[in-house]
């Protein structure tokens, strides 16, 4: 019980720690052992001593605003005060931001009023678009024609090119071959006439010898 009593007697300041002394209306009428789930006092004692974390200023404002009593999230007088502070100057900037979208709204509003509809305008605009689309179509479609006319003919060029390249290849391995004929016969030609010299001297030879 004694136990009990000094846990009811202090509860922690759930942003600084410090610690807080209850007032006395809030201990009128506790049962201190029976631990019930929905007795206030307890729970923010219970809350202090879970939440032994710091706990910056938008978590702090989020769970003010969801709590249904001030012992849901016991606080000292300056962290309050601060607390305080800090969500006046989060109402005062949604204000004006509330200020400046009126503003803004009144503004089209006006400029909406201001602005006339002339519906035979709008039907001529959309008929000059419609006959304005209508000759983009046709330009695309003789761009689409003049481009495949053009790729049918650099096809036909590219295989113009491949034949002449096919038969510049056969023509050099023609003039190669010749070539190779040609260095054989010159040399198949040397060693004819080396052998009619030397068989010329021999009958020379064989002249002067009888």
């Amino acid at each position: 019980m004694e136990a009990s009593t000094s846990s009811f007697h202090h509860v922690n300041c759930c942003v600084c720690h410090c610690r807080l002394e209850l007032h006395d209306s809030l201990k009128e009428n506790k049962d201190l052992e029976s631990g019930a789930d929905d007795d206030p006092v307890l729970l923010a004692i219970q809350f202090s001593v879970e939440n032994e974390v710091n706990i910056d200023s938008g978590n702090l404002l989020e769970i003010l605003c969801n709590s249904d009593s001030p012992l849901n999230f016991p606080l000292c007088k300056k962290c309050a005060t601060k607390s305080n502070e800090d969500m006046n100057r989060q109402l005062e900037d949604l204000e004006r931001e509330c200020v400046n979208y009126e503003n803004i709204l009144k503004e089209l509003k006006e400029k909406r009023a201001s602005s006339s509809f002339d519906s035979e305008t709008a039907k001529r605009k959309i008929y000059e678009l419609e006959k304005e689309e209508k000759e983009v179509c046709a330009q695309l479609s003789n761009l689409e024609e003049e481009e495949k006319r053009l790729t049918d003919e650099l096809n036909d060029k590219r295989s113009q090119q491949n034949q002449k390249s096919e038969e510049e290849q056969r023509l050099y391995r023609q003039l190669r071959d010749n070539h190779r004929t040609l260095l054989e016969l010159s040399e198949e030609n040397r060693h004819t006439l080396s052998q009619i010299r030397y068989a010329t001297e021999q009958l020379h030879r064989l002249t002067r010898a009888n």
